[in-house]
């Protein structure tokens, strides 16, 4: 099958989950996050441990094959 590069842009390296029929890696939407206090949320914004995060997105791993796509 010839997908055109839009369709590929947005499907190409990513399986269809089964148990979901997501066709796509699923996007969160969210404006607030619930930390355990001041220093916990500290910690995450400063991105010591691996969070999500615009500048440090976790999945990056499941749209690499879109890269070259």
């Amino acid at each position: 099958m010839s997908w055109k590069p839009e369709t590929l842009a947005l499907h190409a390296g990513h399986t269809p989950d089964t148990a979901t029929r997501s066709r796509a890696v699923p996007i969160y939407q969210t404006t607030s996050f619930v930390f355990s206090d001041t220093e916990d949320a500290a910690s995450l914004f400063s991105l010591k441990p691996e969070v999500w995060a615009p500048r440090l997105n976790l999945d990056q791993e499941g749209l690499r094959p879109t890269d070259f796509a």
